[in-house]
């Protein structure tokens, strides 16, 4: 899936409000900066309806060790997203993972647990993988924590820790 143009239309949008406030450097005219504010809001629409045609069609495949995949959630339609700048709440050191609509953060790479594996061979069911954020780059995978609260209550977090936890397949 594609998110060049949406991410142009967040900068871009966010430029027109640092110019607003006073912040930023001016865009030039109002009318100019309210045709190029809806030639990248008709891109990324654009490139939107050619990612839900992606989804739709995509046939189910079997996924290769070093395949790059989106964990998509099955209530909300939403991708699983690593948030580089901002840590998990039970692990400081850890980054944090939630639920948003796709971008070049919900990229994750399928690699083997163990050193066995080759990278292009099919991931079995059963199997232990790591799935890497591709953002962040090697060695910072998905992990899972488990704490408790003051009131004894057990939690768990997902988040994205350096060396994170094998994951089964």
């Amino acid at each position: 899936l594609n998110y060049i143009a949406a991410k142009d239309l967040s900068r871009f949008r966010k430029h027109l409000r640092q110019s607003a406030d006073g912040t930023g450097g001016g865009v030039g005219g109002s009318s100019g900066s309210a045709s190029r504010l809806k030639a990248y809001e008709e891109r990324a629409k654009h490139e939107e309806a050619q990612n839900a045609e992606k989804m739709q069609r995509s046939d189910p495949r079997t996924v290769l060790y070093g395949d790059i995949i989106q964990l998509r959630h099955l209530r909300t339609k939403r991708f699983l997203r690593i948030r580089a700048k901002s840590h998990a709440s039970l692990q400081q050191t850890s980054r944090r993972v939630d639920i948003h609509t796709g971008s070049s953060s919900s990229w994750i790479r399928v690699n083997p647990f163990f050193g066995h594996k080759a990278q292009g061979v099919p991931v079995m069911l059963n199997e232990q993988v790591l799935l890497e954020s591709v953002k962040l780059g090697n060695h910072w995978g998905l992990n899972w924590a488990r704490r408790q609260t003051m009131a004894r209550e057990e939690v768990l977090e997902v988040n994205c820790a350096l060396h994170g936890r094998g994951f089964y397949i």
